[in-house]
């Protein structure tokens, strides 16, 4: 029976999350300990008044400068600031020791965190900083449920005994089963990695894994590049391109995602993986 591309859509998986795509509590825990000693300092600078916390905060400055570093992080910011302030340009970078007092004071000053340490608006920096963490975290989530994709991609070829390469660059494609043919890629259309390389009955399979919960313009870009990519690596003989993606997203962008669908080359779903489509095309592939 010939598949539709609307059973592609009724198939899409309502999620794929697992309980660890939430936070990740270990590493939070981690990144607080680093600075706890820094934390634990500028707790003293909580509930000072105007002036005191002045003097303080110098105090502070000249005894510990790695002190400074952490300040940052309780507006939730790990890189460094650019500022463009009365016309002039401030650039902050809190772990350069030579970073003024006065331009630290106008930092905490203009960012409001003098008010927030003079009113004391929270009894314990600690507290607070983990609370910082936790949300800082949840933007790693869409990475997390990439990583959730690849995992079970990962773990139905080691299953099925398949020699791969997770994260294959032409380079570890060539050292590993002595495969030059990517060679002839426009660069252009090539991804500088592929999620995974399969080799198989002298045939290179190239995968590229994601989900979607979510629509949007990328959605729309990712399909256009691999389609570009697929015809490209269709006039190459014994390789293979297959794109296994999956999530709700799809439904409000699957215009892009049927024009991949009718180059004829290998779109699959998570339900198509589980039911031996993938096997079946890794296996029998001519």
């Amino acid at each position: 029976m010939t598949r539709q591309f609307d059973d592609i859509i009724l198939n899409l998986t309502e999620s794929l999350l697992d309980f660890d795509y939430f936070v990740d509590f270990d590493k939070v825990f981690l990144n607080v300990k680093k600075v706890s000693k820094s934390i634990e300092k500028l707790n003293s600078l909580l509930g000072n008044t105007s002036t005191k916390f002045d003097s303080n905060l110098e105090k502070l400055y000249n005894e510990d400068k790695d002190v400074i570093a952490a300040i940052p992080l309780l507006l939730a910011i790990r890189d460094n600031v650019i500022i463009n302030h009365d016309d002039k340009i401030y650039v902050y970078d809190f772990k350069d020791k030579s970073l003024s007092f006065e331009d630290l004071l106008l930092f905490v000053t203009e960012t409001g965190l003098k008010d927030f340490f003079i009113n004391k608006r929270v009894n314990n920096l600690k507290d607070y900083l983990l609370g910082i963490e936790v949300g800082l975290d949840t933007n790693s989530r869409k990475n997390r449920s990439g990583k959730v994709m690849e995992n079970l991609i990962s773990n139905y070829l080691i299953e099925n005994g398949y020699d791969f390469i997770p994260q294959a660059t032409n380079k570890l494609i060539k050292n590993r089963w002595n495969f030059n043919d990517l060679d002839k890629v426009n660069k252009e259309n090539a991804p500088k990695r592929f999620d995974f390389a399969v080799y198989n009955n002298n045939k290179l399979f190239l995968i590229e894994t994601n989900y979607y919960s979510t629509s949007g313009s990328k959605l729309n870009e990712v399909s256009r590049s691999y389609k570009e990519l697929a015809l490209e690596l269709k006039r190459i003989k014994n390789i293979k391109f297959i794109w296994v993606t999956d999530g709700k997203g799809w439904e409000k962008t699957k215009r892009s995602l049927k024009e991949f669908f009718e180059t004829k080359e290998t779109l699959l779903t998570v339900t198509d993986v589980k039911s031996g489509e993938l096997k079946e095309l890794l296996d029998n592939y001519k």
